[in-house]
């Protein structure tokens, strides 16, 4: 009767819900793939990038005085092949990698394991300090110190204004750079901005921590997830998951303060959680 034939239609419904999803990882996974191609080309055998995903936290816990871990010693020995960990002793940072650019593009695949698996044993033997580090990170990162900046660090502050970054006038490139209102130009990047560039320093506002900090949408995704699990919206669900997915990620591996590894989450974060609030409004089921 009706119960079968409602059965039936659930079915082909998740049946197609199904497919649809397995398509989308299918083209999200095979469009990974193809992207990294010319990223290969461009690198020409460069293999150092994994340290930079482990360097900053790395450096603050050598920063300590006390460093926990059965192997401790000989993992600081071994790091100290690559990176100077006197110099961190003294000089660490949440803020950047500074010293992983002093790093040769090439290295030997043995000594880049060695490199990656003593950093893992000391983050993993200094855990509770590894994520007290990321967070300070990650603060700097989404607007929570006020007056500085998190972008990559120009040699003075009105650089942003000048478009004149290490003696290389970017300006003089480009038609249309020179507005005939120059104070208007100023004032709107400032606004954009959310700060006010000096010559050697930069003065935050208050709306700055709030247009430049990815936890206010990981909040609100988090919000509309549980909305769209509890209304078996499926789809929206899995898209909030995926994007969502990002946060940790990101949280544990951004090499730097940049606002820019957070951007993609920043973007899709508010975008799908409009679409949700838009067809919870319309009563649009999310399919």
């Amino acid at each position: 009767g009706e119960s079968a034939t409602d059965a039936a239609q659930s079915g082909k419904k998740m049946k197609k819900t199904d497919v649809r999803v397995f398509v989308t990882a299918g083209v999200i996974l095979l469009s990974f793939l193809i992207c990294r191609i010319p990223n290969k080309v461009a690198d020409h055998g460069m293999n150092k990038y994994p340290i930079s995903l482990v360097i900053n936290p790395v450096s603050n816990i050598l920063s300590q005085d006390v460093i926990k871990g059965e192997y401790a010693y000989d993992d600081v020995m071994t790091l100290n092949e690559l990176i100077d960990v006197a110099s961190f002793h003294k000089h660490s940072s949440v803020r950047n990698i500074s010293q992983y650019w002093n790093i040769p593009d090439t290295l030997p695949k043995e000594q880049l394991n060695r490199f990656m698996k003593a950093s893992f044993r000391l983050i993993f033997a200094n855990f509770d300090r590894f994520l007290y580090y990321r967070w300070q990170t990650f603060a700097y990162t989404n607007g929570m110190v006020a007056d500085d900046v998190n972008h990559p660090t120009a040699p003075t502050a009105d650089t942003i204004y000048t478009l004149n970054y290490y003696g290389d006038d970017f300006r003089s490139r480009y038609y249309c750079c020179d507005s005939p209102f120059e104070n208007v130009r100023e004032g709107i990047i400032n606004a954009l901005n959310c700060r006010v560039y000096g010559k050697e320093s930069v003065k935050t506002n208050v709306l700055y921590p709030v247009f430049y900090n990815a936890l206010i949408p990981f909040v609100l995704s988090l919000l509309c997830l549980v909305f769209c699990l509890l209304k078996k919206r499926t789809i929206p669900a899995g898209l909030h998951a995926l994007n969502l997915l990002q946060v940790p990620l990101v949280f544990l591996t951004a090499p730097a303060m940049f606002f820019m590894y957070y951007f993609a989450f920043y973007l899709c974060g508010y975008f799908l959680c409009a679409l949700t609030v838009a067809d919870a409004v319309s009563g649009n089921d999310g399919s």
